[in-house]
């Protein structure tokens, strides 16, 4: 070891019951959603880089004076998709553990989410950034970290997304240019 100790800060349960007593309860759409913990450790470090994808995205916004309403995580919207997937199925007699859904209304729903939908399946991005723009019109930016273990199908599945990427070695893989030196300091 180099004497260095990584350290992670997580909400507490009590905090976030500060938080959601103070949540405003008039917004419109869907609310930002909390969580106290650590949700899965084995996954720490990838997180912390889909944090730092996330200031990048965010800074971006403000740059240009759009408003973020909201953050929705992978298992947010991966939760959503299961809950549609298997509705219809909870009051099966003879439900066998697989949706009943085909694949036309698969691709529906994702259109519908805006979700890409290719190879049979629903390609959700690490993180969802909701925000409103100056003149009132409300978008999304879908941000994907990828890392050195994206390779084959799966790199290739995550350039094919169209989600904004960003290499945990730093490398920018959707617009702009391929290596940006501010996020590579980020990350060291």
């Amino acid at each position: 070891m180099d004497g260095r100790r990584d350290a992670a800060v997580v909400l507490t349960r009590e905090g976030r019951r500060l938080l959601e007593s103070h949540r405003r309860h008039h917004t419109r759409g869907r609310q930002q959603e909390y969580y106290a913990g650590l949700r899965k450790p084995r996954e720490l470090e990838h997180d912390a880089h889909v944090y730092r994808a996330y200031l990048k995205v965010a800074e971006r916004l403000r740059e240009r004076d759009a408003r973020i309403e909201r953050v929705a995580l992978d298992y947010e919207l991966k939760r959503d998709y299961q809950r549609w997937l298997h509705h219809r199925d909870r009051e099966r007699d003879d439900y066998d553990g697989h949706p009943d859904r085909t694949a036309r209304e698969i691709a529906e729903w994702a259109h519908d989410h805006d979700l890409p939908y290719y190879d049979d399946q629903v390609h959700f991005p690490d993180l969802r950034i909701e925000y409103r723009e100056l003149d009132g019109r409300a978008d999304h930016e879908d941000v994907e970290v990828t890392t050195l273990h994206y390779r084959g199908e799966h790199g290739a599945a995550a350039s094919k997304s169209g989600f904004t990427c960003f290499r945990a070695s730093s490398a920018r893989c959707r617009g702009g240019s391929s290596f940006d030196p501010d996020l590579a300091r980020d990350f060291v």
